[in-house]
């Protein structure tokens, strides 16, 4: 799927930064899914 770095906002807050392969960011499907997978992390993770 990719790779997932910890990183920092401006603000200095800890921030995951996932960086997708380019033939699935390209799919339609895979970014409705992980558009899904953002908003689930920011109910649960406090991002």
């Amino acid at each position: 799927m990719g790779q997932v770095y910890l990183g920092r906002s401006p603000s200095g807050r800890q921030v995951a930064v996932k960086v997708v392969h380019g033939e699935l960011a390209a799919e339609a499907h895979f970014r409705e899914r992980f558009a899904r997978e953002i908003a689930a992390m920011r109910r649960v993770g406090g991002f």
